[in-house]
This record gives C-alpha cells, structure tokens and sequence, in this order.
C-alpha cells in the first residue's frame, strides 16, 4: 500500500492519498484501480483483506506483529477501503505501518502460509518484477510487464532480468563480486570494505530498522540485581568493538530503539566503557569475594557464573563470534565467567522464545516503521512465544506504554514518551 523510500519519506504504492476519520483510529484508502498482478489478475480491495488475514494467522510472530496495531481492514468498494486501528496513531505513522507487501487473494486459499504453501512456491505480485523459476542454487526474475504497463508517474523497471544466487557464505560472496561473478551484494562484511573499496566498488551506505543485543534474562536471580547488569554494561567495551568488528558501520544506542526512529533520543546517552566503575557496582553489590579462577562471588557463595546462548553461525565471517569472544573476555576482567553456547536455529527459538532456559541470549530484533516496543517490554507479554522474552517487569515501564495506548495521537506526546521510556529501559539495561 506505502512505501517508505531512501530518504525516508513515505510515499504511495498501489494506495491512492487517503483520508483520516476524526476518531484518530481509522482511515479510508482508496486504490488505484486497473493495477495487475504479474500473472494478469486485476487487484482490488479483497487482496488488502485477505493479505492482513494472512499475516494475523500467521505461525511467524514477527508478521503477526506487523499487524498487530490493526484491528480490521474492511473492504468498502471494489477499490476502497476502511482500516481501522487498535488505538489512536500518530498520523504520521499511519502509512508506515501499512509498509508491507500485499499478497494474491487467490493465492491464498490455505491458511496459515508455509513454506509449501502455493505463494511461496510460485510466488505472484504487483512490483518490478516477476518469478520466472529457480533451481538448486539460484532464483530467476523478469521484468513485470504488468508494472511496465500502469503509466502515470511509474517508472522502470529497467533491468530486464535478475538472477540470485543463494551463497550462504559471506565471504564466499565477497570472492563472486571480485571475481565478477555477481554484480551486487546486498550485505558487505565490514572486513571486507576496506578490500572492495580499493578495488574501486562502490558502497552506499543505509539505515537499518534492526538492532544487536545481548539479552538478560530477569527470571536469573543473579541478573534480577540491576547493579549486576548495570556492571556488565560498564564492562563491555562496545566501541572497541564498532571500531574492531564493524569497522565504525554502526551506532552504539543506548536501548531498543535504532537511530532510524524519529523516538530515538541523543539525550539518552549509551554507557560508557568503565570497567572500575563496574566493578565498584558488583562490590557495592555484595560480590567481594575472590573465588577460583578469579570470579567474584557474594557471602552466600553464589558466583557470577552465567551461560550465553547464540545461533549457529552461517559460513565463515560471521561478526557474532568476534563480538562473543571479546564479551567474555571483558567480563573476566570484571570477575564475571561467561560460557557460551552455540545453538542450531530451531534449538535457539525454542530455548529462548519458548522454554527461557537461558541467562544471557545474543539476538538481533527487526521493527516496523513505527517502533512501538510494547511487545519486547510490557510486563503482560512474558508468556511463552510472546517477545518479552526477557521476562522484564517494570510498573514505571507499564504505565508509560499504558500512557502510550491512551495518547490522543500527538507526534510530541508520542515521542516524549517514548524517550521516557528509553530512560528507564536503559537504566535497567
């Protein structure tokens, strides 16, 4: 329906300029009409519907939080139609959070989707291009005359074909675009900059909605001490590695929201790296005792011992281990022991988002345009599958996302409770 472009400026799909109803929860959209599919079928309003039925059905949490902000989406005419949202949305962000792709309603006969499903194996849609076929090893587009054909202010596409290669490890791919086997890489180790810039290649630069972490898991009584966790943060030395991993492609934030948001708050510093400061905290803390292998322990014998799980790595670069390597070893500087532990994806999934049985858990978390961070931190979301995997419990914290819901849809108020938020958030680390 929207698209939010390189500047970050949202802009028409398929949806005509819309209408916000007075209640700030609702809006009427009108689409373009005479749009094809790439297989010739006319899309109309019923697509937009079966599409959202499709993502709230969905067995990956991550789509139904995509939609989570909406209620219905009605059809009320061939082309038009009424989305009504869960509370009062700052209009600025209404758009945003219909950013997502629109499937084939006929297409979609069988719900939930899976990865056998007829979408996803002859896939069918309305952008630049058009699935042809694949094989073991690459996936073949065209160009979608049907796009081609729309007029107005529509451009392109101007390629005319596209194969992607499936080469899962990253420095294998760094070797095909040296070697001109590949003309583009969507992702560029940033080992691997410094090599491919003297080589003349050129590398914009984007902004992600993503951020890394490492998460701490609140049900472990020795990190429901938040001078423990306040502690880690100050021994972590995490510039050392934006410089030494990422080779300065980052930003080091202060809590769970990337710069990208317009919530994000310079007034929120990150902690700074300071190990004596850190181990100030753990000795204010009760860990004063020295034990074997130099790990702090308090007068109930209870060690700072604690097991960090992280998914199996994807080929040979992977910046996960070098981030991992150089946590443990700050932390032993600090007295605490970190053993890490590699999981398979589904393992991961499973200890983490379902069984918790982890203390400490390295992850990466994707948003929507919007960053509503409910869902990660309200008190009410702990239940397994649900992403407050954390098992974080906060009043201060619960009111302000209450305060969020009952907002009378003010960009001001929205952000300034969002920066709140990241205060508090980043105070318990």
């Amino acid at each position: 329906l929207f698209q939010v472009d390189i500047s970050k400026a949202v802009r028409p799909g398929i949806a005509q300029p819309t209408r916000f109803l007075p209640d700030g929860r609702r809006m009427s959209i009108a689409l373009r009409s005479g749009l094809k599919w790439s297989d010739g079928g006319e899309i109309t309003a019923q697509d937009v519907t079966s599409t959202f039925e499709a993502m709230r059905r969905a067995t990956n949490r991550n789509l139904q939080t995509r939609v989570a902000d909406i209620v219905s989406v009605q059809p009320t005419g061939t082309y038009d139609l009424l989305i009504t949202f869960r509370s009062i949305i700052d209009r600025r962000n209404m758009p945003k959070l219909l950013a997502f792709p629109i499937l084939p309603r006929h297409k979609l006969q069988e719900l939930p989707l899976t990865v056998r499903s007829d979408i996803a194996v002859q896939p069918v849609g309305s952008g630049f291009y058009k699935f042809v076929g694949r094989d073991a090893k690459t996936i073949h587009l065209e160009a979608n005359e049907q796009y081609r054909k729309r007029g107005g202010n529509v451009e392109g596409p101007y390629i005319d074909k596209i194969n992607i290669l499936h080469i899962p490890d990253a420095a294998s791919q760094v070797d095909h675009i040296r070697l001109g086997k590949v003309d583009i890489l969507v992702e560029v180790p940033p080992s691997q900059i410094a090599i491919l810039n003297a080589e003349g290649m050129s590398l914009p630069d984007y902004e992600s909605l993503s951020f890394e972490f490492l998460a701490i898991n609140h049900t472990n009584p020795l990190l429901a001490i938040r001078e423990v966790r306040q502690a880690m943060e100050y021994g972590f030395d995490r510039d050392n590695i934006l410089t030494r991993v990422y080779q300065r492609k980052g930003t080091l934030v202060a809590g769970p929201f990337p710069p990208y948001l317009k919530s994000y708050s310079l007034d929120v510093p990150p902690f700074e790296y300071n190990p004596e400061k850190a181990i100030g905290l753990l000795t204010g803390a009760g860990f004063t005792t020295i034990g074997n292998g130099g790990i702090r322990q308090d007068a109930a014998g209870r060690r700072l011992e604690f097991i960090i799980v992280w998914p199996k790595p994807v080929g040979t670069a992977n910046m996960n281990i070098q981030v991992l390597n150089q946590f443990i070893s700050d932390m032993r500087k600090i007295g605490i022991e970190i053993t890490p532990r590699e999981l398979g994806d589904d393992s991961y999934r499973d200890v983490v988002l379902y069984k918790r049985d982890f203390d400490l858990a390295f992850a990466t978390f994707v948003y929507n345009e919007v960053g509503v961070v409910e869902p990660m931190f309200k008190s009410t979301n702990t239940e397994p599958g649900q992403l407050n995997f954390i098992s974080y419990k906060n009043k201060d914290v619960d009111a302000l996302l209450d305060e969020y819901e009952r907002n009378d849809g003010r960009a001001e108020v929205l952000d300034n409770i969002n920066k709140r938020l990241a205060l508090i958030l980043r105070d318990d680390c």
